[in-house]
């Protein structure tokens, strides 16, 4: 006697991975922006006051308004920041490499 396991079908599983894709970007952003600040605190402690941990979208852009306010206070060219929706929305990921690449020069 042979028990039968049926796959879902493929719609379903295609659904449950762009759920699970979206939930991986929700948390990636929330510890970008958790790094971020903790980064800039470890550089200079207090240049951060509050790193926000909750989910929720504007607290986490929060945090990376912070961080680059951390990086102007340390004294980061303009052309060396990034804008929040770069890293937020993952749109310019190269400006915000070469931020950490510029605070990296400006502290050693």
């Amino acid at each position: 006697f042979f028990l039968m396991i049926r796959r879902p079908p493929r719609s379903t599983l295609m659904r449950s991975s762009a759920a699970s894709d979206v939930y991986k970007r929700q948390v990636q952003r929330r510890v970008r922006g958790v790094v971020l600040c903790t980064l800039a605190n470890k550089i200079q402690p207090g240049s951060v006051k509050k790193i926000n941990k909750m989910k929720m979208p504007f607290m986490q852009m929060e945090n990376i308004s912070a961080y680059l306010d951390a990086c102007r206070a340390f004294g980061l060219k303009t052309s060396d920041l990034f804008q929040t929706v770069d890293l937020f929305e993952a749109k310019n990921k190269v400006a915000v490499v070469q931020n950490v690449l510029a605070l990296k020069r400006l502290k050693n």
